[in-house]
């Protein structure tokens, strides 16, 4: 199956950055690198800062025919070619910044009814093809700069309202008609006529082409805005129709289509009238889905996608009906973001994500808060959901997910609406069967952290009721508390982290309370904090989370104090801050990498960190995260 939405990031380009109008009914780049975006009101020029729109001047007949533009096409020899939304032809004069015209050789009996260009396309001899509304072609005689008829009216089949055009690499044209699809050779000057057919298997997918687009194999794909998109493969003889199904989440979002274009890559993308975008996944034969979502700024702009171009870097730009131009930058899509999608029964339950956890067997377990549980099975894009019933275990909010050396996930869940205590459960990931846990049930707040030790016991912190060691060998419970009066006891009830080192020491961290130490020998811990004497003390009593290295020393993220690391041989405190180039001095997970990196999440965006070099390279919206950042639980 394919995932209902995968994550890309859009740049919006709309008039409040300089676009003459929000509707954008074709793209194209010159070969300065200049954008040219065809709009109702005028065409834009876009250096990537600033606009320069060109509208007609009646005072000065070199100026660009009419406001209204269809179409921009560069051949392969620079020219910019426009066409008007009126039908006009002219072509970009870069040396003088002004548009020379054009005007179509007409039949006595069109005499008195001026033709309409509506399609262009330029076949692999070079020659430019026009194409008018009522389906005569003229191509281009760049000798005398002018525009010889293609005399096609025998081969015509009746009246018709031509749309779009398009050459393959045997120099044979596609006319896409609102009569359907006809494939005409200008060497033989025969014609073909292809309709929809509800009786008829493999015929094309609907009447009303709005759109044709050749990949590098040749194959040919038909934009329709009745019947979805129809693919003819090279050598085929019928039609392969991928259309809308409310039954399987993966299909087309729409049948009503607009456009459809092969990237440099052959992906193709389809643009719909009324479901945004879609990314067609050959291996699956199934489509991505990417639609406006308000509250999500980089998400694609509301409207249809009437027009897709790709840039010389490989840039996607998309024109829509409403909100300009948006734009995705390959070399920027550094991150996927997984969200909960409206209407979406197979997306994430909720937005709010309190816990992660991948198995070993590449599944992936979402924790939420209000959302209950989500599990993704490797290979899958499609999650099912758990816990939504706060009723049913307790409540709907997963606060901690662990997998230990048995394959079982356990679960914590913070206390429900009418609750003061959380629960733990275990889970079979083959079976997904659920049973509560109830050895080490806290008394008071809900569950926060698992570890697994080297001997197999299973720590648990908790909000409120201290640490708990699970035995599994004989099921007993050990648990801790903070004693006021014994300095060697936690030194707080509130665990949110816990890790082990190399030596076999338990590492907890706390809020408000520091880190502490406990030694499996003596039994007793030892507490870390800000109080403790010398600069070389953490640097806040508040640690969220804990890594230890091959070395032995002690990672930790703390709320206000950076990064700090424990050195073992020193037994002393290092700190890194927004000083050393951290994003953010708060820091709420980290996660360690194959290449000996440690990736933080901070309250800023993502920081990948090196402790070899100590050098920090970090991320932010500008590559596809998403606000609020990485908050702990």
């Amino acid at each position: 199956m394919v995932s209902a939405e995968t994550s890309l990031r859009f740049d919006h380009i709309t008039p409040e950055q300089g676009l003459s109008q929000s509707t954008v009914f074709s793209i194209a780049q010159d070969e300065i690198g200049f954008m040219w975006f065809a709009t109702a009101d005028g065409l834009n020029k876009y250096d990537g800062y600033t606009f320069n729109v060109y509208r007609p001047d009646p005072l000065d007949s070199t100026s660009i025919s009419e406001l209204g533009i269809r179409k921009i096409l560069k051949d392969r020899e620079g020219n910019l070619w426009v066409v008007t939304l009126g039908g006009k032809v002219d072509r970009y004069l870069p040396e003088l910044d002004c548009f020379a015209h054009y005007q179509l050789p007409t039949e006595p009996s069109q005499a008195q009814r001026a033709l309409r260009v509506i399609a262009m396309t330029q076949d692999t001899e070079g020659k430019l093809w026009l194409g008018t509304t009522s389906g005569s072609l003229f191509y281009y005689d760049k000798q005398n700069d002018s525009f010889i008829r293609q005399s096609i009216e025998a081969q015509k089949p009746g009246k018709m309202h031509l749309q779009c055009l398009v050459a393959d690499s045997g120099g044979v044209l596609w006319l896409g008609t609102w009569e359907g699809l006809l494939r005409y050779d200008p060497i033989s000057g025969t014609m073909k006529r292809f309709v929809h057919d509800e009786k008829t298997a493999g015929s094309l997918g609907g009447n009303l082409v709005f759109d044709l687009a050749l990949d590098q194999r040749w194959n040919l794909w038909i934009a329709t805005a009745d019947g979805g998109v129809s693919l003819f493969a090279r050598g085929s003889d019928s039609f392969e129709v991928f259309a809308h199904n409310s039954q399987n989440p993966s299909s087309l979002s729409s049948n009503r289509v607009m456009c459809v274009f092969a990237d440099n890559l052959s992906r193709i993308w389809v643009g719909t009238v009324d479901a945004g975008l879609n990314l067609f996944d050959p291996d699956t034969r199934g489509f991505h889905h990417y639609q406006h979502h308000t509250g999500q700024s980089n998400s694609l702009g509301s409207g249809a996608v009437i027009s897709i171009f790709q840039d010389s870097n490989d840039g996607l730009w998309f024109g829509t009906s409403s909100s300009g131009v948006n734009r995705i930058d390959p070399h920027r899509q550094s991150f996927q973001n997984i969200s909960h999608q409206s209407g979406n029964p197979a997306s994430l339950s909720h937005n709010t994500v309190l816990t992660v956890l991948e198995d070993r067997a590449g599944g992936l377990w979402v924790g939420t808060d209000g959302g209950g549980l989500n599990y993704r099975p490797a290979g899958s894009e499609r999650f099912r959901h758990f816990f939504q019933n706060p009723g049913e275990f307790g409540s709907n909010s997963i606060t901690a997910l662990y997998q230990d050396s048995r394959g079982l996930i356990w679960i914590g869940t913070d206390p429900g609406e009418k609750k003061a205590v959380g629960a733990i459960l275990t889970c079979d990931p083959k079976t997904l069967v659920f049973r509560p846990f109830t050895k080490a049930q806290p008394k008071l707040g809900g569950v926060v952290a698992f570890y697994q030790d080297h001997l197999g016991d299973l720590w648990i912190g908790t909000i409120a009721d201290g640490l708990r060691c699970y035995h599994p060998q004989t099921g007993k419970v050990d648990v801790f508390k903070h004693q006021r009066m014994d300095s060697t006891s936690i030194s707080s009830n509130s665990i949110f982290s816990i890790v082990e080192d190399m030596l076999g020491n338990m590492w907890f961290g706390t809020v408000n309370a520091g880190v502490n130490c406990w030694n499996r020998k003596t039994t007793k811990f030892k507490r870390y904090g800000v109080e403790s004497a010398g600069p070389d003390r953490l640097s806040n009593n508040t640690v969220w989370c804990l890594y230890a290295d091959e070395k032995g020393d002690v990672w930790m993220g703390t709320w206000g104090g950076g990064l700090n690391v424990f050195r073992r041989d020193r037994e002393i405190f290092q700190h890194f801050t927004t000083k050393n180039g951290l994003p953010s001095n708060v820091v709420n997970n980290i996660l360690p990498d194959s290449s000996g990196n440690l990736w933080l999440g901070t309250n800023h965006g993502i920081c990948r960190f090196n402790p070899q070099t100590l050098t920090t390279r970090n991320y932010d919206y500008s590559v596809g995260l998403q606000e609020p950042w990485n908050l702990p639980v």
